[in-house]
């Protein structure tokens, strides 16, 4: 395939239909000086802010005053000479759209050569018949969605029309459009539909053959030994591809017709498959034939005992790399160099007590999955950048993750996402691009277009090796599971036969799920013990994360809990006007708070705390809101860790955010700075780590072990008060088994003083260093009296050591998390030194602490 680029500067041009006729578009002749730039690929959003036109629609109130851009059709246009090497009466060449969003008209030279909508499916169209020697010219017309959708209707579909607090669905009408669903609005993100041609655009030419995708997938066989499959979609354009054979007795021909004469075609394309495959000595070379139209081109190379890809802590994620390269009648069609690796995944559901296990197995190895949910990492996805990707992911593996769940309402994510997954040994659940809404898979246009997106991303991601499962969507199968009103379950069968029917075709053998969450048997598909869980009972009106301590969920991927983001992120929302509740915070807040009269995230500062938040500093607000976000994320987490691996994860909602916001469910903000709940999650996660926990009258103290050696541990555990009194010490030597959760020690809780006591556990190395420590404390915190510290600090060696006299609760050092801490938010025992890595000269300086409001 021959290529040239049309990428770069074009021009661009509005129309409401009123000023600006789209008729005139397409017109070569007509096009007024008053038109902007464009670069391409790009949106228009980053065009207008290039050029003054709207100011960045992440600050302040800017999302509103730019909500025109969406409503407008826009036209793109560019002149481009034709290639001298263009035969065009030999020649088929193709136009081709990486991306665009959304509904978008193609001219060339004033001839329409074609419609696409559909932001997850590249646009291929042929334009040899429009095209002319020379100068040539072409224009896209494209608008967001909304006058797409206009024509149709969501009021029959089920619980789409008929969510009150969704309302807003009946004007934007997102199902019908195949984009981020995000870009739509939800809780935690603006409405700001992109527009515009959003991915690279090239000019293509081929004469006998046109190769359209290439994939690759790996299997690993009992044996040990691999094998690499590469897939070649190709369409034959020349009149020497014989015809496909279509078997139409695929049973054994009918008796009548066995002794008739066939005809055999003899004439045929013929070339070859060259598979390159790195520490592979020598290549592997196949002998191919091209079909006339479409067909697939697969080949199978036999590695013998590849080595093993590992998530993070389990082992290298070795990769290897292939190059596969397509040549007929001497002429190289296609070369295409991918990373791949070798590993095998199962999801073990062995039948239990109460229902049945779901735990990931790698390789043999069973795997508590430690992460977040991905969303899209701005609200304009365009702009994403490999280097904000890379920046997430050292984020991710700061805090110990090994697993993420990109969600079904935002972006198929990209090849940069997915290569920092790969090299770095995160697993990765992809949900396909549809979340809590009825989709008209009844409507035979938009199922077709979504077959064929399907088909385009299983192809695409086939070969990465963190790509460890797909799911059908996100809460379809839990919303619509009691509905009774509209048209009922209208997508069912997309997710639970054309999905995985697409796969099987594919020859994808990940493990697939058709919703999230989802329990076999036809159970509720939120039970507790088998399947998945979105564990919502805490979060929204009950804000009293204890009951985390309550909960069996056995694969737990999406709860969470809200709290304050980076002081930097709400300065960035607020642009300026740093006055909480302003009109600004408002637009950034979480629009959550449509669920009840009152705000969530005030209501359980006033639970837990005592505190009126309206009485409180903007930077006392940070501190306090999120302080108990992290101390419920690590109740969460620690919660199914210590029951490993009856419960086999500790996936929360979620890891980023798209825009600043005042708070949100992230322990990462839009510009990767550490949220105050970064911490507590990283403790939380920990590769070894204990916990408190109480049953009937006693108080058990487990120690976790996600290592795959054993390791040796003093153990020091016990009560204490508040004050600093010793109530109950005791120690002793430990060996927690690799990969396991294991009881250590247990005390009585007989005679214990809630409100001035907790229990705690501190796990030391044999140098007598902490590696973990925790405590239980019983009541909610404003019913507790903890004392005003006194806090020792020195430091010493690349080391700070914090001693303090009584018991201190979220240690508080940084509330701006752009400076990467040894720790922050912790707690400090009794007379117990807690050390912390430390490079500067100066003493670090305590800036809050819970006692100061708990006194």
């Amino acid at each position: 395939m021959n290529q040239k680029s049309l990428n770069g500067i074009w021009n661009l041009k509005w129309s409401d239909a009123e000023r600006g006729k789209l008729m005139y578009f397409a017109n070569c002749d007509f096009w007024p000086d008053s038109s902007f730039y464009a670069t391409v690929p790009g949106e228009v959003h980053t065009d207008l802010i290039a050029q003054g036109i709207i100011e960045e629609p992440q600050n302040g109130r800017n999302c509103l005053s730019c909500r025109w851009v969406e409503e407008m059709y826009w036209s793109y246009r560019k002149e481009f000479q034709l290639p001298e090497e263009i035969d065009l009466s030999r020649d088929k060449v193709y136009i081709h759209f990486e991306m665009l969003d959304y509904k978008a008209i193609i001219y060339i030279n004033g001839h329409k050569a074609g419609e696409h909508q559909n932001a997850f499916l590249p646009c291929h169209l042929l334009i040899s018949d429009f095209l002319q020697y020379g100068n040539n010219t072409v224009t896209v017309v494209v608008e967001s969605g909304l006058y797409e959708a206009s024509k149709h209707s969501v009021n029959d579909l089920a619980f789409t029309s008929q969510d009150l607090w969704k309302s807003n669905e009946r004007l934007h009408k997102r199902v019908w459009l195949r984009k981020p669903q995000y870009s739509f609005g939800w809780d935690w993100s603006p409405r700001l539909l992109n527009v515009g041609i959003t991915g690279n655009v090239s000019l293509e030419w081929c004469r006998d053959v046109l190769v359209k995708q290439v994939s690759m997938n790996t299997e690993v066989q009992s044996d040990g030994n691999g094998i690499l499959t590469v897939k070649w979609i190709t369409e034959g354009l020349s009149e020497d591809c014989r015809e496909k054979h279509v078997d139409v007795y695929p049973h054994g021909v009918p008796y009548h017709l066995r002794n008739q004469q066939t005809h055999t075609e003899q004439k045929g394309m013929y070339g070859k498959a060259e598979i390159q495959v790195s520490g592979v000595p020598g290549s592997f070379v196949y002998d191919v034939e091209i079909m006339r139209g479409e067909s697939a081109i697969e080949v199978k190379a036999h590695i013998p005992q590849p080595k093993l890809w590992w998530c993070v802590g389990y082992g290298e994620p070795h990769l290897y790399t292939v190059t596969a390269s397509l040549t007929v009648n001497g002429c190289l069609l296609s070369c295409d160099t991918k990373e791949v690796g070798f590993r095998t995944l199962q999801i073990n559901q062995s039948p239990t007590k109460h229902g049945k296990q779901f735990v990931v197995e790698l390789n043999g190895v069973p795997v508590f999955a430690k992460g977040a949910n991905w969303v899209p990492a701005d609200i304009i996805y365009s702009r994403i950048t490999p280097e904000k990707y890379d920046m997430l992911i050292s984020r991710a593996l700061e805090l110990h993750f090994n697993f993420f769940r990109v969600w079904g309402g935002g972006l198929y994510e990209t090849e940069e996402f997915y290569k920092q997954c790969d090299k770095n040994g995160i697993m990765v659940w992809q949900e396909f691009a549809f979340a809590c809404g009825a989709y008209p898979a009844y409507d035979a246009g938009f199922l077709d277009n979504v077959k064929s997106e399907v088909r385009y991303q299983i192809r695409r991601l086939a070969s990465h090796p963190s790509l460890v499962m797909w799911c059908g969507n996100n809460e379809q199968e839990w919303h619509t599971w009691d509905q009774a009103q509209g048209v009922m379950y209208p997508d069912y069968a997309l997710y639970h036969m054309v999905i995985p029917r697409i796969l099987r075709e594919e020859g994808d053998n990940r493990y697939y799920q058709p919703s999230s969450p989802l329990s076999p048997d036809y159970l509720f598909p939120n039970y507790d013990f088998c399947g998945d869980q979105h564990p919502w009972q805490v979060g929204f009106e009950n804000e009293d994360f204890r009951d985390y301590r309550k909960m069996h969920c056995t694969f737990p991927n999406e709860g969470g809990f809200l709290g304050s983001t980076s002081r930097s992120s709400i300065e960035s929302a607020l642009n300026g006007n740093n006055t909480m509740y302003s009109f600004e915070w408002q637009i950034h807040d979480n629009s959550v708070e449509a669920r009840q009269p009152y705000s969530i995230g005030d209501h359980q500062v006033k639970e837990w705390m005592g505190i009126d938040v309206s009485n409180c500093t903007l930077e006392q607000y940070i501190y306090i809101s999120g302080f108990l976000q992290g101390e419920a994320l690590k109740e969460y987490i620690q919660n199914f860790r210590w029951r490993k691996y009856d419960s086999a994860s500790a996936v929360f909602w979620m890891y980023n955010d798209c825009w600043p916001t005042p708070r949100s469910w992230t322990v990462v903000d839009c510009d990767g700075n550490r949220n105050p709940s970064f911490y507590p999650v990283k403790r939380a996660f920990s590769p070894c780590t204990c916990a408190v926990i109480q049953k009937d009258q006693k108080f058990l103290i487990y120690g976790i072990n996600d290592k795959l050696e054993s390791i040796n541990v003093r153990l020091l555990y016990g009560v204490s008060r508040f004050d600093g009194t010793n109530v109950l010490e005791k120690q002793k030597e430990m060996m927690i088994p690799a990969n396991s959760s294991m009881l250590l020690a247990e005390i009585s809780a007989e005679g214990f003083q809630q409100t001035t006591e907790f229990a705690y556990c501190i796990l030391q190395d044999e140098q007598q260093q902490i590696i973990s420590q925790s405590r239980l404390i019983l009541p909610m915190y404003r019913n507790i009296k903890l004392k005003k510290p006194s806090i020792k600090i020195t430091v010493k060696d690349g080391k700070a050591i914090f001693v303090s006299d009584c018991f201190v609760m979220g240690v508080c050092l940084d509330l701006d998390g752009i400076e990467r801490l040894g720790d922050n938010f912790f707690d400090l025992f009794p007379g117990q030194p807690y050390t912390i890595p430390w490079t500067k000269s100066e003493k670090p300086i305590v800036l809050y602490t819970a006692n100061d409001y708990l006194a």
